[in-house]
């Protein structure tokens, strides 16, 4: 009887043993794992349901594959770190839109915004939140609507409010629009009507200066860095459109007309960039 009670206290420690580490290494193995989710969207903003999002890599088994719900969102669970994943959002009537890079050691959580043009003969082919970021022109999504927001919550419609605005767009689409993870740096004059340049950041980023993830700094000309966990993007102001804002007249209607010339043009027209990794 002593014998048989204790091989079975050896056994209940044994399989004790077994449970913690073992439950350990699943919960660790676990937690390593990433995911990529967000949303899809038209050139208006509008929710896209029912787009094919497929995700391959060397480092998976297998594809990763959903479509989006009627929000136009997706997620991609348990995806291996450190490998290269080739995103592809699909939809009848829509340009094929291809997200690439490496996931990386950081965070559990990829979020991508993705805007999606009606079908031409191109295939639309951007640049996933990396690590480093690639240094690729993209083409900025513009909405009129969403401008007109803009206007009504800075009070006018104005070069440097446009300038700011599409500035933050172009930030959205190289890291994805994440408010409370994304930073905002401006250096330029603090006054207006330089300072506008801040609310078109504040309001196409969702950056504020009530959560202090903005800053608004003196310096010469006009840059401003944004920054979502190790990534870093730089974008100054070119130099022929600074004087070209300084030789308006005083009147009204002439800085009108240039804000809606600057909202129309490229943004490689606009701004210098130069997208690097942030400095750990």
């Amino acid at each position: 009887m002593k014998i048989l009670k204790q091989n079975f206290s050896v056994f209940f420690i044994i399989l004790t043993l077994f449970i913690f580490f073992g439950g350990t290494s699943f919960l660790f193995s676990q937690a390593q794992k990433k995911k990529i989710e967000g949303i899809v969207t038209d050139e208006e903003y509008n929710a896209l349901p029912g787009v094919a999002v497929k995700a391959t890599s060397p480092g998976l088994k297998g594809i990763s594959y959903m479509k989006t719900d009627e929000e136009g969102r997706f997620q991609l669970p348990n995806l291996p770190p450190g490998a290269y994943y080739e995103v592809t959002f699909s939809l009848p009537g829509f340009k094929t839109v291809k997200r690439k890079g490496i996931i990386d050691q950081s965070g559990s959580t990829f979020d991508l915004m993705v805007t999606m043009e009606l079908a031409t003969t191109e295939e639309h082919v951007t640049t996933m939140v990396v690590s480093p970021i690639v240094e690729k022109w993209a083409t900025v999504e513009q909405s009129e609507d969403f401008l007109l927001r803009a206007i009504e919550f800075h009070g006018h419609l104005g070069p440097y409010l446009v300038l700011g605005f599409k500035a933050g767009l172009f930030a959205n689409q190289i890291f994805g629009r994440e408010p409370m993870k994304t930073e905002a740096f401006i250096k330029t004059k603090t006054t207006p009507p330089q300072s506008c340049f801040a609310d078109g950041v504040q309001f196409s980023t969702g950056c504020t200066f009530g959560k202090r993830n903005i800053s608004l700094t003196e310096g010469k000309g006009l840059q401003v860095t944004f920054i979502k966990n190790n990534q870093k993007l730089t974008l100054k102001l070119k130099k022929e459109i600074i004087e070209e804002i300084n030789s308006l007249p005083s009147k009204e209607e002439a800085w009108e007309n240039l804000a809606k010339d600057l909202y129309q043009r490229k943004i490689k027209e606009i701004f210098e960039t130069v997208p690097q990794t942030r400095e750990k």
